[in-house]
């Protein structure tokens, strides 16, 4: 055994006809130096291949993948490995964790020469095989009877983890893998929550200034205010500035920016235009939003809220002709033009500007999305109860799972 390890120490438990050891590697010397840009650790197992990642210093690696269950089947035939700097390295350790319940795991362990117990204890009587290895390909292998019993027993939400740790005169090395069978009914945490807004009648101003990425800034007033003059004077120079009058304009926000955006223009890989002729929102007076009231987008069953309300699939399939309406308690707004935000929890981020009453197109690419997906509402101009385009000051989210 080697140095690193003479301090492990071993606990075995049987747990459903396996059992577990972890090892605790006594860390080298602190003067040691530890080469970590020339380690290129990876992990295969079937059609996965994971680079590890740096994750602690001095050379902890780590990954986590999500495949779904019909890939389980694929995967539990397939050769297990890990490989440093393009050579297979022993897997030490492999855990089957959550099966049956949160709290029971299967285990089996690996030393560092590849050697496995061939079987192990069960508690209803018989022996169980667990594992084979390779010793050329320094692979892991599941028995049949393994690869049979985690068909039958694997569910969304269990995951496999498998380790490595090498004490060499490099230093000690740790890399750990996770695998996790997707859970498509999970809630998720959205990538960009909506901000909390509450604001009074006290806060409003006149005016307003809208800075955004490729245009000039733009100085939205009222005319008809005097108060506001003075902003008027400081913003006059029209080769930098654009003015916006618009009579009886009125807004809590003194200053709005791409920072002010929950979903960072800098973030966005693609926007369509799904309306014919498009309008400028920053040139309608905003609609004086009463806290006290209950504001919601509604499309269909489906709501969007501040907070973020999670709903399945076959709650928005196939309700492509149902128009989008804003909620005002029980007053209904028509939508007339909304830019929607479509923000998986991985991959590219998409926006549409689409017409509220009739998204149909929208409606069918909206069925196509990753599951997973968190969909933000913002820029949003509404018909009120006169029949003015007024511009909702709000931000709406809904979680599809």
């Amino acid at each position: 055994m080697k140095r690193g390890f003479q301090r492990r120490t071993i606990l075995m438990c049987v747990l459903m006809g396996l059992a577990t050891v972890r090892g605790v590697a006594q860390q080298p010397p602190a003067d040691r130096g530890y080469q970590t840009r020339s380690i290129e650790l990876t992990f295969r197992w079937g059609e996965i291949e994971y680079p590890m990642e740096l994750w602690a210093s001095p050379a902890y690696f780590r990954g986590e993948v999500e495949v779904s269950k019909d890939q389980l089947p694929g995967l539990l035939q397939s050769p297990i490995q890990f490989f440093r700097n393009g050579k297979p390295i022993w897997i030490n350790g492999m855990s089957v964790k959550g099966v049956v319940s949160r709290e029971q795991e299967m285990i089996a362990i690996q030393d560092t020469t590849g050697r496995f117990p061939a079987r192990i204890p069960n508690p209803m009587g018989s022996d169980q095989v667990v594992v084979d290895s390779f010793q050329e390909q320094r692979a892991l292998m599941l028995t049949l009877e393994s690869q049979q019993y985690l068909l039958e027993h694997m569910s969304e939400g269990d995951y496999f983890s498998f380790n490595n740790y090498s004490d060499r005169s490099s230093g000690l090395v740790i890399n750990t893998m996770t695998v996790s069978i997707a859970n498509p009914w999970e809630e998720f945490k959205a990538r960009f929550p909506i901000p909390y807004l509450k604001w009074s009648k006290d806060d409003y101003a006149t005016w307003q200034l809208l800075q955004q990425t490729g245009s000039k800034q733009r100085l939205r007033f009222d005319p008809s205010d005097t108060t506001n003059l003075k902003i008027r004077q400081i913003y006059q120079d029209t080769a930098k500035y654009d003015w916006v009058p618009i009579i009886g304009f009125k807004t809590p926000t003194r200053y709005v920016s791409d920072a002010d955006r929950v979903v960072p223009p800098s973030k966005v890989d693609r926007v369509d235009t799904l309306v014919i002729d498009m309008l400028d929102p920053y040139r309608f007076q905003e609609v004086l939003v009463d806290f006290n009231r209950s504001w919601l987008l509604q499309w269909g069953i489906v709501r969007a809220n501040f907070a973020g309300d999670y709903v399945k699939p076959d709650l928005y399939y196939g309700k492509r002709s149902v128009p989008m309406v804003v909620r005002k308690d029980d007053e209904e707004m028509a939508i007339r033009q909304v830019r929607v935000s479509m923000v998986p929890v991985k991959g590219p981020i998409e926006q549409v500007i689409l017409d509220g009453r009739y998204p149909d197109q929208w409606a069918e690419r909206l069925e196509s999305v990753p599951s997973k997906t968190s969909i933000y509402f913002d820029e949003i101009l509404v018909e009120d109860s006169d029949g003015q385009t007024r511009l909702l000051p709000l931000q709406f989210l809904v979680n599809l799972l």
